[in-house]
């Protein structure tokens, strides 16, 4: 999803943990939403059941809130010093985040066969193309080392030609 801001910034949604949205659950239904999140708990229920989606302008700092249609409303800040991340994690530069690897087999093809990319607290992310394996093995563990350390690990995975080579925490 892309939301174009009246101040020519875009706010692009199309992936999860995204840092400038959050999901709003109306105080009338919040205990209703724990009661379902104690039972039998599935992130779509949390997601679709009881809650919209906010977004804030990175630019402005503009919030755009959807109504149970789906339609998207934009409300302007009062003050033009509101601070632009709001809807960030409350945790800050400690939000656990993810790690992630990908290595294709070369094909005829202007991408690279190997990729890192990782996204963990407030200003840590990066995206490597890797020409070889054995960096992109070498440059995974190195960051998951060094994002484990930090305690800001969430998730990790290193997919290898369609196989998990490695996933962290594991799955039993």
């Amino acid at each position: 999803m892309k939301i174009p801001c009246v101040c020519g910034g875009l706010i692009v949604d199309n992936t999860d943990y995204v840092p400038n949205k959050a999901h709003l659950i109306a105080d009338q239904d919040w205990d209703d939403a724990l009661d379902d999140a104690a039972g039998e708990w599935h992130p779509d229920n949390l997601a679709r059941k009881w809650s919209r989606s906010m977004w804030q302008c990175r630019r402005c700092g503009r919030l755009y809130v959807d109504d149970p249609t789906g339609t998207v409303h934009r409300f302007d800040p009062a003050e033009s010093t509101v601070p632009h991340d709001l809807l960030a994690s409350a945790r800050g530069a400690r939000w656990p985040g993810f790690l992630r690897g990908r290595w294709q087999a070369p094909v005829i093809s202007d991408r690279s066969p190997g990729e890192l990319w990782w996204q963990c607290g407030k200003d840590d992310s990066g995206f490597e193309d890797l020409v070889s394996w054995e960096e992109l093995e070498r440059r995974y563990y190195e960051e998951f080392q060094r994002l484990h350390d930090l305690g800001i690990l969430r998730s990790a995975f290193l997919w290898v030609d369609g196989g998990m080579s490695h996933q962290w925490p594991s799955v039993e």
